[in-house]
């Protein structure tokens, strides 16, 4: 029978660090070498996905490229931009829509209670080109978007509006390759649609921007992917403001900018109606064919992005909070994992870091975006996921939205 000073007792049951013993400490330790390994692979497995999802759109649905080769349709077309305080991009989106090859034109600007040189840069830029016209607007009611009472405006004031067959909305911080529109409504010709909208090729030019821009739209794309939103049936309805193409019929049909009252995105609730409508509706990739610089200070660029997700979002603070939890654990955490997976299950990281490779350069390839912006998304993903959050608490807390000149205050559902 072992003394007390027996250390028999000690070597059979050695302790381990933390004053338990080593078998507990081993199966500890196994388990969670084995939760690392799993989440892993479990991060490859969804980016794999990712990947087969964005290669699937891309096989499914034409870019806009594909119509520069179908004959134009002899349509005519009336383009409707509206500005507020555009001075800087005006000229460049002017310039643009002058080298367009579509003989069936007309370009409406309207120039929304503009305080800076918006009207002097804009007429410069014409050039006294006859097919564009000037719309200066003074005022916008309570109750209405200042972009969305522009537009009303000036499609109820413009007999080229009242004339055309088709109407094409864009944002004046936009720019396009000289046959976009040609091709815009050749692919609407050719597929029947009612509505067509291109997801603009973002440009990049600031730090921010090449953070957390390709993050940015991820979260659009999974909630809304192209395809759901392109399909003849069970739809998930989703528009781009940047550039909205309608057959004036079905414009007309679903109440056109005067039943947008009350709504900081037209273009959701322009595809959510004419989705209820029967209509149908496509949201094609522009391949560098329509360009966008969305904002030039990080301050509009957070105040916009929490914008648009409030509205995307439905205005619902419990899904604000989910994507961002979904984005920053799916692109930033579990990347990171598998990367520490290297260490002990080293088969398990690679899986997750192929993956997840797999998944970026699939992103990058079907939205055009550069590789040092891909390389950043884990970042852009935290900087994405801290601006949900705070969509989602400023919408809780109602506090006001300030866009294009006017201040909202939205309700949360």
């Amino acid at each position: 029978m072992p003394g007390p000073n027996d250390s028999r007792g000690a070597e059979a049951h050695p302790a381990g660090p933390l004053g338990g013993y080593a078998p507990g400490m081993e199966m500890l330790t196994a388990a969670l070498i084995w939760l690392l390994a799993m989440l892993s692979i479990g991060c490859g497995l969804y980016w794999l996905v990712v990947a087969g999802h964005v290669i699937h759109a891309r096989w499914v649905l034409p870019t806009l490229r594909k119509g520069l080769s179908l004959p134009a349709p002899e349509v005519p077309v009336c383009v409707i931009v509206p500005a507020h305080n555009e001075e800087g991009t005006i000229g460049k989106l002017v310039a643009s829509l002058r080298e367009q090859d579509y003989e069936h034109l007309h370009v409406l600007l309207a120039l929304d209670r503009c305080t800076d040189s918006t009207a002097q840069q804009a007429t410069d830029a014409i050039g006294g080109d006859s097919r564009f016209t000037v719309i200066e607007i003074d005022e916008c009611p309570d109750g209405w978007s200042g972009k969305v009472h522009a537009l009303w405006h000036t499609v109820q004031r413009a007999p080229q509006a009242q004339q055309a067959e088709a109407l094409l909305f864009i944002d004046a911080d936009t720019s396009m390759h000289p046959g976009c529109i040609r091709s815009a409504m050749a692919l609407m010709e050719q597929r029947g649609d009612d509505l067509l909208s291109v997801l603009s090729s973002l440009e990049v030019r600031s730090w921010y921007e090449m953070l957390s821009q390709a993050a940015a739209c991820f979260v659009l794309t999974v909630w809304y992917p192209p395809v759901r939103a392109s399909r003849e049936h069970r739809r998930r309805p989703f528009a781009n403001g940047q550039f909205l193409l309608f057959r004036r019929s079905a414009y007309d049909t679903v109440g056109g900018h005067e039943s947008m009252v009350g709504h900081l995105l037209e273009d959701m609730e322009f595809a959510r109606r004419i989705d209820a409508s029967g209509l149908r509706t496509s949201v094609l990739f522009s391949a560098g064919l329509h360009k966008c610089r969305m904002y030039p200070t990080w301050d509009s660029y957070s105040s916009g992005w929490r914008r648009i997700y409030v509205e995307c979002a439905k205005r619902k603070v419990s899904r604000l909070r989910a994507a961002a939890v979904r984005l920053i654990v799916t692109a930033a955490l579990l990347p990171a994992l598998a990367l520490a997976c290297l260490w002990v299950v080293p088969w398990a990281g690679w899986v997750g870091l192929a993956g997840f490779g797999v998944g970026l350069a699939a992103v990058a390839w079907g939205g055009g975006i550069s590789p040092l912006a891909i390389a950043a998304f884990p970042v852009g993903a935290l900087m994405m996921g801290q601006i949900l959050f705070s969509a989602a608490a400023n919408l809780k807390r109602r506090v006001p939205t300030r866009w294009g000149g006017n201040t909202y205050i939205r309700e949360p559902r």
